[in-house]
């Protein structure tokens, strides 16, 4: 099935390997112009950008730290001018061995939720206030684990009701 996302440009962070690559392979495929957000790896994305020169954008930020959300969002939308849609996919799994001291454990807790939540919250409302700014009818989806997504899902109550009453 091919869908024509001519026209279209989106924000897809963690798109330097695994489902975040193929996520973006199928959307400049598809003829969406792409914001491709990576951490580290981005060897595949520099190919993909030599494939589609016009359609695919790198952006290099750590998520793991507290402004960066919001710095990339910024960045995107100073080169890209517009988005049509969001797709949280960066997220880290670090270790964090049981035996080590709380301080350290807690370190790693900390950055975990800061890459995996804080950073897909403050990208997802930062989204949502352009697709009203801009009134497009912009979409977003964040990738989350069935237990943090049940977690979380009061918190997100104020940025679902917009999607429900006006992005129909």
């Amino acid at each position: 099935m091919h869908i024509d996302l001519s026209g279209k440009t989106f924000l897809l962070t963690g798109a330097g390997r695994g489902i975040g690559l193929a996520i973006a392979r199928q959307l400049l495929a598809s003829g969406a112009t792409l914001a491709l957000h990576y951490g580290r790896s981005h060897t595949e994305l520099l190919a993909l950008q030599e494939v589609y020169p016009q359609k695919a954008f790198l952006f290099a930020s750590d998520l793991s730290q507290a402004n960066a959300a919001s710095e990339l969002f910024h960045r995107v939308i100073s080169v890209l001018k517009s988005l049509d849609g969001l797709v949280n996919n960066a997220g880290i799994a670090l270790k964090s061995p049981l035996e080590v001291g709380e301080s350290a454990w807690l370190e790693v807790w900390q950055q975990t939720m800061q890459v995996n939540l804080v950073a897909a919250a403050q990208l997802s409302r930062r989204a949502v206030l352009h697709f009203l700014a801009e009134k497009n009818r912009g979409e977003w989806s964040t990738l989350l684990p069935g237990p943090l997504f049940e977690a979380i899902r009061p918190s997100l109550l104020p940025m679902r009701l917009p999607r429900e009453g006006w992005w129909r």
